[in-house]
């Protein structure tokens, strides 16, 4: 029972799942899921190819996800900001920022795909964002 509910944790909240045609995590998905009045969650999981990290929090109207990903793996990264214009990385606008290519958007959220780096993600989360 337990096993399943750490699954979930990691997998949907945090959102750290293998891209579905990944071999042993060599891609990642990266989906946070935001709910009700949960303000942050932190997770990682040890994989074949090192460490992944999803760590999100929402605070003074800002969505801020802290990400690592392992050597040698590639990630699809959602960020749920349905706008890339206002999503920014380091600090950066996304056509700034190095290493990460805007494939577009889906399911309300900006798609994103990158290598291998820790990154850091904010976008604006109004309130009545919140589920």
């Amino acid at each position: 029972m337990f096993g399943s509910v750490s699954e979930w944790f990691f997998s949907w909240l945090a959102g750290i799942q293998p891209a579905p045609e990944a071999v042993g995590f060599d891609r990642i998905a990266l989906r946070p899921q935001p709910v009700g009045d949960l303000t942050w969650v932190k997770s990682r999981i040890f994989t074949a190819r090192g460490e992944v990290r999803s760590e999100w929090r929402i605070e003074n109207s800002r969505f801020i996800l802290n990400a690592s990903i392992p050597p040698n793996t590639t990630a699809k990264v959602h960020i749920p900001k349905t706008d890339p214009a206002a999503v920014q990385e380091g600090g950066r606008p996304l056509a700034e920022a190095a290493d990460v290519k805007i494939l577009g958007t889906a399911g309300g959220a900006v798609v994103l795909e990158m290598g291998s780096s820790r990154y850091s993600f904010t976008s604006p989360w109004p309130a009545e964002k919140r589920n």
